[in-house]
């Protein structure tokens, strides 16, 4: 399965601090937004990423993340740099899917609960659903972005779009698709603010009775880094989490260790100059 991050939203909530770079590329301690999302996924065993961005951003990415070949999965970059929506950046990459794939937004941030293990069962599941598949977190806002209602058994009855949420949950920015996504996409019309909404891309799916959610565990922790209040809670957490384990939150040098996609030999290599961060020592300190 491959995983499409969408990293190239203006970041008008944190402004001034969007002006400096684009949001994915802010920090939370030592590493990028975007380390958060990739690493979650790589934990999750997914090796073959779409990052939708900014063209000006993209020279910026390729010192950060080349094509993933330092890390043994592959990346591919989309450009998108007019703001025309969620929904028109899945399309840009149609080209590149075949098969069922992730969507999650690049500021969304997920800790602990049952999240890697939920998305390990769904790479390996059905790969030609036609149906899609939303997630529900635990979250204390009376009123959130997007949230469902839905049954025992995940199927969605109503889609909550900035409304009072009685089960106290939310739908992140993560979703899964079938290639049938892009036929839908292109029946979308735009919205008042010119933009391909996923919101009303779901709600496509609902209408047909094919959205289904997927609850994550009530100890799974969700933020949202495109807001300034959770990206201070965020920072706090991961400094907080890994002063007390002593590991680091997504490494991704370290996962791609741990999964064996390249060596810790391979990875000193890179890192061999006198060059120094709390980051890079960390990763020198990693054992075979």
């Amino acid at each position: 399965m491959k995983a499409i991050i969408i990293a190239g939203g203006d970041g008008t909530r944190l402004y001034p601090m969007n002006c400096i770079t684009n949001k994915h590329l802010l920090p939370i301690c030592d590493r990028p937004v975007i380390f958060y999302s990739m690493g979650l996924l790589m934990e999750s065993g997914i090796i073959k990423f779409i990052i939708v961005i900014k063209r000006a951003d993209y020279q910026i990415y390729l010192n950060l993340l080349g094509k993933g070949e330092n890390l043994g999965i592959q990346i591919t970059y989309v450009f998108q740099d007019e703001a025309l929506g969620i929904a028109d950046a899945l399309y840009r990459c149609k080209d590149y899917i075949h098969n069922r794939f992730i969507v999650m937004l690049g500021d969304n941030f997920f800790n602990a609960g049952d999240v890697v293990e939920v998305l390990r069962k769904q790479i390996v599941s059905n790969l030609i659903s036609e149906e899609m598949f939303m997630f529900s977190v635990p979250c204390s806002n009376s009123v959130v972005a997007t949230s469902a209602e839905f049954t025992e058994d995940g199927k969605v009855t109503k889609l909550l779009f900035k409304e009072k949420n009685k089960s106290n949950t939310i739908c992140p920015g993560m979703y899964i698709y079938g290639r049938n996504v892009f036929d839908r996409i292109e029946k979308l019309a735009p919205s008042k603010r010119n933009e391909l909404e996923i919101i009303d891309l779901n709600r496509m799916y609902l209408a047909d009775d094919k959205l289904k959610i997927i609850p994550l565990s009530e100890d799974t922790i969700w933020l949202d880094l495109g807001s300034m209040e959770d990206r201070i809670l965020a920072e706090n957490y991961v400094y907080l989490i890994e002063k007390i384990q002593g590991k680091k939150i997504a490494c991704l040098e370290e996962i791609a260790i741990k999964n064996k996609w390249v060596t810790v030999n391979s990875i000193n290599q890179i890192f061999e100059s006198d060059k120094s961060s709390s980051y890079i020592n960390y990763i020198k300190k990693i054992e075979k």
